[in-house]
């Protein structure tokens, strides 16, 4: 393994692994930026919180070079760079970057929003396949059914049959963006 494809396997080992302690470490360092950019979003929505904009200014801008910088590596660390990018969460936060260096952050910075989603991501099933029934039920198995799951798929025709199934086994907290991620997005 040459050290470009090294350094690849390493980034998106601490990128994707959240098992290991610096994975961990740095996914919840960027889920907490991500939570700290929604609440600088209504912050800044508050009239009387005018006095503070400049400050906010300043912690919105290191975000998005954050943001940038994790979505940067996120794409070279990928297997297959173009899948990643037109994946949901590859869609997500580019939409959530990619405004703010064409000047119309200020605008729709509320997209900052869909980036929850990937920390609700981390709880629910990995890609799991509906139409094969058998292997479906099996991964279910291994989840705690008190944990919030976030289904999803492009259409939402899958995610909606997904999310009837675990409500029937028990599940508790089972959430199905509605109409597919395909409806979301612009």
């Amino acid at each position: 393994m040459n050290k470009l494809n090294f350094l690849r396997a390493k980034i998106n080992f601490y990128l994707n692994e959240s098992k290991d302690k610096r994975g961990k470490i740095i996914n919840n360092f960027i889920y907490a930026l991500i939570l700290l950019s929604v609440l600088d979003f209504s912050l800044q929505t508050i009239p009387n919180y005018n006095r503070f904009h400049p400050s906010l200014a300043k912690f919105e801008f290191v975000v998005l070079v954050i943001f940038t910088i994790e979505y940067i590596l996120r794409v070279f660390s990928s297997k297959n760079p173009l899948k990643f990018i037109v994946s949901f969460y590859g869609i997500i936060d580019l939409i959530t970057i990619l405004p703010s260096f064409f000047g119309l952050a200020y605008d729709i910075r509320s997209l900052r929003v869909l980036r929850l989603l990937r920390i609700f991501g981390n709880y629910s099933a990995s890609n799991s396949d509906i139409f094969n029934k058998n292997k479906f039920l099996k991964d279910l198995k291994s989840l705690d059914k008190k944990n919030p799951f976030c289904v999803y798929c492009q259409s939402g025709k899958r995610s909606r049959m997904a999310s009837k199934i675990l409500a029937d086994l028990g599940f508790e907290r089972v959430y199905d963006l509605k109409g597919g991620y395909a409806n979301w997005v612009l």
